[in-house]
């Protein structure tokens, strides 16, 4: 889809917000819709954009509506920029060309049944309540007949996902959506969906629940009753029960995609699946197998939990509920099969390693100039260098110094996506005073050159 560079949204019917995609980030500016005359007008750094470069309208406009705006209500509607020739402070009366006007459409809201529940505006706010008094508000963006993006931040959703419960976690830096299907009595099917560092959970969850995890991107972590710290990277499964678990989860790469399967045992148990009652599996097993002592069982990536998921991320919409109730049940055979003692398990980690390791984290990326040797990280946090790099690894997925080579190179990436610097400026920015090494380096990440990057990615 064509990222949109420049919009106007009128708010509350009162004033237009313009917003025009800069190298610096998003600038924008209201006006009076009756006298035309500016209001406000400032940036919106990159900073608070999605580092990927994309939805930056999206996401200004959000940032804009929920952290620049005092005004609590919401009502907003996406206009043609040309409404604003007439408004002289705008500056746009002096452009010579104009795109063919499109009209805003429509996003459509359904049930399984294809029945229309609610239609909103391209660009129009929805609030969720529930049962318990809290809610939420999000504005939505057209994509196609069946998609819309939530938030802004590239969270795709099928028009039949709201029959069900969309929940939105406590993030202090990002968004954190879980998508909720109800597939038998008992068993739900959760699409997570983070881009975050961090989330918090506050459910009461009774010690025969037992939780499934796949990682399908990013990597997520939890920290177990016992202290100990557990990371699945993508493709992993794990197993646990709810109370194990801390309600902090944590996500190192600021990004996290995944399905859980929570199983009610109780409930589970009085009301089988019928392919559990025929195959003669017992559901209230799964606990002594897979989490004795209170442990918790984790399956590193294979082909066969990626043949059970994979397909889970692009189901069918008109037979989304049906395929959810055959890939639980085969997700439940599989587990049925699977011999515990022969699964090489993920290393745990303490609490305190892994808080050591934050902080060397936040050190090596909030100085790109700086290089520090594994031995000069070791001893100024006094902390061993195999545990050091182990445990680096474990919570991120790569060796530091391959780490923060891909680190530097999207850093890289964004700003040639969205500054004028030039490469040598930006080598130099990222941390390499030799600009062939800078291209060496852009190259081995991202398989092209900086210069042919920066042309695919030009907004020209």
């Amino acid at each position: 889809m064509e990222q949109k560079k420049e919009a106007v949204y009128l708010i509350n019917d009162e004033r237009y917000l313009h917003l025009l995609e800069n190298g610096a980030g998003v600038g924008f500016a209201t006006y009076n819709k009756v006298t035309g005359e500016q209001l406000e007008s400032g940036q919106i750094s990159e900073k608070n954009l999605p580092p990927d470069g994309k939805n930056a309208i999206a996401a200004a406009r959000n940032w804009y509506l929920f952290e620049l705006s005092d005004d609590e209500r919401k009502v907003i509607q996406l206009e043609s920029v040309k409404i604003l020739e007439s408004v002289p402070a705008s500056g746009i009366h002096k452009r010579r060309i104009w795109e063919p006007e499109t009209m805003p459409k429509d996003i459509r809201l359904i049930n399984s049944h294809y029945d229309d529940l609610y239609r909103i505006p391209d660009g129009g706010v929805i609030q969720i309540d529930y049962p318990d008094g809290r809610s939420f508000t999000a504005k939505l963006e057209h994509l196609d007949d069946y998609h819309f993006d939530m938030g802004g931040l590239g969270n795709v959703f099928h028009i039949c996902q709201f029959a069900d419960t969309v929940y939105k976690l406590d993030c202090a830096d990002g968004l954190g959506l879980m998508t909720v299907y109800q597939v038998y009595p008992g068993i739900q099917l959760i699409y997570n969906d983070f881009e975050a560092t961090s989330c918090y959970w506050d459910g009461n969850i009774g010690k025969n629940v037992l939780e499934i995890n796949h990682c399908r991107e990013g990597r997520e972590g939890s920290v177990l009753q016992s202290g100990s710290c557990l990371y699945l990277g993508e493709g992993d499964l794990s197993i646990h029960t709810m109370d194990n678990c801390a309600s902090e989860m944590s996500f190192p790469l600021k990004h996290y995609r995944g399905i859980s399967v929570v199983l009610d045992l109780e409930v589970v148990s009085e009301n089988p699946p019928g392919i559990l009652t025929e195959s003669g599996i017992d559901i209230a097993d799964f606990k002594n197998k897979f989490c004795a002592d209170g442990s918790c069982f984790v399956m590193r990536a294979k082909d066969d939990i990626e043949h059970i998921f994979s397909e889970l991320y692009s189901v069918p919409d008109r037979f989304q509920k049906p395929y959810f109730m055959l890939k639980v049940q085969e997700l439940l055979l599989f587990l049925c099969m699977v011999n515990v003692k022969q699964e090489k398990q993920r290393e745990l980690y303490t609490s305190p390693q892994v808080e050591i390791v934050r902080q060397i984290h936040k050190r090596l990326i909030s100085n790109l100039h700086e290089r520090l040797t594994i031995e000069e990280l070791s001893k100024e946090y006094h902390i061993n260098t195999a545990t050091l790099k182990d445990t680096f690894k474990g919570v991120y997925g790569q060796p530091i110094g391959t780490y923060m080579k891909t680190y530097r190179m999207k850093q890289a990436a964004a700003l040639l996506r969205q500054t004028q610097a030039t490469i040598a400026e930006i080598a130099n920015q990222v941390g390499y005073e030799n600009q062939s090494k800078f291209a060496t380096a852009f190259r081995d990440v991202f398989k092209i050159a900086p210069a042919e990057y920066r042309k695919q990615n030009s907004g020209d």
